[in-house]
This record gives structure tokens, sequence and C-alpha cells, in this order.
């Protein structure tokens, strides 16, 4: 008797080798990123050589694959410590380091809660944020004293301290 492939195929078979497909980009095709930077903020896409513009915080646009895909790939700073946040789940699935960096981030409602614990507890904090998170809670910070919702002066020497900066001297001039 001459032998004979099984050929029938489980449902359960076909739903993992779906899973284990993964998306095919274009190069050109867009992909959907979102600002987490406050102010505006401009991304050069080293392939396309295209300039992309972020108007302010929470704003999306759509960068190319291929400027994306090499950022990823060359751990690009502004992908890496995180200024802006891709919105696809599968180029996520091409790059996973990203999926952890995007899991450990906080949202600006986060951050502007540090700011009011204890000035101890504040600085431990942020202390222990990913550098991502630290540049953007320094550029909140700098943004709540210019706009005078952040007028604590040990919270403000503490924010000096480990930015190493001189918002004191902002605040104490505002007045």
């Amino acid at each position: 008797m001459a032998y004979k492939k099984n050929t029938t195929v489980t449902d359960e078979q076909s739903t993992v080798e779906k899973a284990e497909k993964k998306k095919k980009f274009n190069p050109e095709d867009l992909i959907p990123c979102l600002s987490i930077t406050p102010g505006e903020m401009f991304v050069m896409g080293q392939k396309s050589k295209n300039l992309y513009t972020f108007a302010n915080i929470d704003d999306v646009i759509e960068i190319e694959f291929r400027d994306l895909d090499y950022a990823a790939r060359t751990k690009e700073v502004m992908m890496f410590k995180p200024r802006y946040i891709v919105q696809d789940k599968d180029f996520i699935a091409l790059h996973p380091v990203l999926d952890e960096i995007y899991s450990a981030l906080n949202s600006v409602q986060d951050l502007q809660k540090i700011l009011t614990l204890t000035p101890d507890k504040m600085k431990k904090a942020i202390m222990s944020l990913p550098e991502g998170a630290k540049d953007s809670i320094k550029t909140i910070a700098t943004t709540m004293v210019d706009n005078g919702t952040l007028d604590s002066i040990r919270r403000v020497k503490i924010l000096d301290e480990i930015f190493d900066t001189e918002m004191l001297a902002r605040l104490t001039s505002a007045e």
C-alpha cells in the first residue's frame, strides 16, 4: 500500500499559521505615530529624507515604514528614548524591543502627578523613570514653572539638582 500524506488542516493549525505570518510592509507605507513630547517636534526620515512635523503632544502623523524601520534598526534616539510612539501593532511585532519600551512609559498625567508628590517621593520617582520619561518630565516641569502651576521652591530646587537646570531662577524672576 502506498503512503498517502494527510492534507487535512484543522482550524487550530490554520490559526497558528496565520498568527506566525507577519505583515509585509512596502517601503512607502504610512504608519501612524503619536507624539509624547510637549511642543513642536521635527523628525527627519533618514531613508526618504522627508521632514515629519508633530504640532504638539498627542499629535498623530504618519511616517513611512522605511524611515521607521531604519530608525528602529539603528536604535535612533527619538525612537528609543521615545519622543513619539508607533501606533501600528504589526510594526511593533517586527521590533519587539519597542513594546518593552512602550510598556514602561508613563502618560503626561502620570508625570504631572509625580510633580505633586512630596519632594522626597518626587525625587525617588523621577530617578526611577526611564530616560525618555525623565526628558518628558523635565519639559513638563519647565512649562509648569513658566506658567506658574509649579511654584514650590523645594520641588524646583530638587528638579534643578536632578536635571542640572536653572528653573529656580525662572521661578524667582517671575515673582
